[in-house]
């Protein structure tokens, strides 16, 4: 008779935590209005994004690195490198500044 009882407490336990739980959302931000635009080569970088201001990597993208480059205009650039193949990114991430 005991055993019965625990077997149904552990149903119902069971039961309860099942339809007690509730999916957890993640609601992930719209994106940005920030401008993309492809470099025309890729063998090199053009003198025209202005001086290398920093150079930054992201743990999540290993071997990549982005150069910040800001021109005479105050625009930002951010050309992606990815050094283990000696291999530019071909989309530009332009900030623009106002």
């Amino acid at each position: 008779m005991n055993q019965n009882l625990l077997i149904i407490f552990i149903l119902c336990s069971c039961l309860i935590l099942f339809f007690g739980c509730k999916k957890v959302v993640t609601e992930s931000p719209t994106p940005g209005q920030l401008e993309k635009i492809a470099l025309e080569t890729l063998d090199n970088i053009p003198l025209q994004y202005g001086k290398l201001m920093a150079v930054t990597t992201h743990g999540q993208y290993e071997g990549w690195a982005q150069l910040w480059f800001v021109d005479d205009s105050s625009t930002i650039r951010m050309v992606r490198v990815q050094f283990h193949f000696n291999r530019i990114h071909e989309n530009v991430l332009v900030i623009q500044r106002q």
